[in-house]
């Protein structure tokens, strides 16, 4: 091809057509520029898909990341409640004028082993795909759109349950060390464990008695009334499956 224009130029000066010569070279200039310019874009156009994969990629992580915390979050909010539940139910039977066999097996057999409110339980988010997304130089790819909003809202619910955990099992623990200081748990295993061979009316009482203990009815008293706690999770639930939604739509599976 440059052999090409070089004969042409060659030919038009042999002739001395001096002025097509330069009516030639200009428009050589212009194709030349053009071609050029259009080198560039598909430069650009290559380079800006290869920037959208490597963001595509670190989206797809942090959706997997979501989802791994819907489970999770799911799980959690499920423990609690029933939690919440037994915790009523040891109320009630605490407020009972006297303990009855039947009742306390329910309880124990349904819920103390199961969901007892003494458990320690924290939500652990999985943010690694977020964190990799902002240390990539990425994340202002997603500046000011609906995804960066969705984003931010999730993990800042998820932070608000991890202070309202802190809070909730702390208290907790401060019950907990009371009832062992106390001998108040190994008291009630024991006469729990007496209660299941032969149910006698002193086990019964000393039962009764036991769980009238200020710090173990506190303790279920305080989770009988998980709200709050309740509704971050349905809330982090919620904003985190519109998230991994809007990125399945802006990110389809075979990208």
């Amino acid at each position: 091809m440059i052999k090409f224009f070089r004969k042409i130029r060659l030919n038009l000066l042999s002739k001395g057509n001096t002025s097509k010569y330069f009516k030639y070279a200009i428009g050589e200039i212009i194709l030349v520029v053009i071609g050029i310019l259009i080198a560039l874009q598909i430069n650009n156009w290559n380079e800006s898909k290869k920037e959208q994969a490597q963001l595509n990629g670190y989206l797809k992580n942090i959706s997997k990341n979501i989802k791994s915390d819907i489970e999770n979050l799911t799980i959690i909010k499920n423990f609690r409640d029933s939690s919440r539940l037994g915790s009523k139910e040891f109320l009630k039977l605490t407020e009972s004028p006297q303990l009855i066999a039947e009742d306390l097996h329910y309880f124990t057999s349904t819920y103390l082993f199961k969901y007892n409110s003494l458990f320690d339980v924290y939500f652990k988010s999985d943010k690694s795909g977020f964190e990799a997304l902002k240390n990539s130089g990425y994340l202002n790819k997603i500046q000011e759109t609906e995804l960066e909003t969705k984003i931010y809202n999730y993990y800042n619910i998820v932070a608000e349950i991890g202070e309202e955990e802190k809070s909730l099992n702390n208290f907790i623990e401060e019950m907990e060390y009371d009832m062992f200081k106390s001998g108040i748990v190994l008291q009630y295993i024991n006469v729990l464990k007496a209660i299941n061979k032969q149910p006698t009316e002193a086990h019964l009482k000393k039962a009764h008695e036991l769980m009238n203990f200020p710090a173990f009815k506190g303790a279920n008293f305080r989770v009988s009334s998980l709200k709050k706690i309740m509704s971050s999770y349905e809330n982090a639930i919620d904003a985190a499956s519109e998230t991994v939604d809007l990125i399945a739509e802006m990110v389809p599976e075979n990208h």
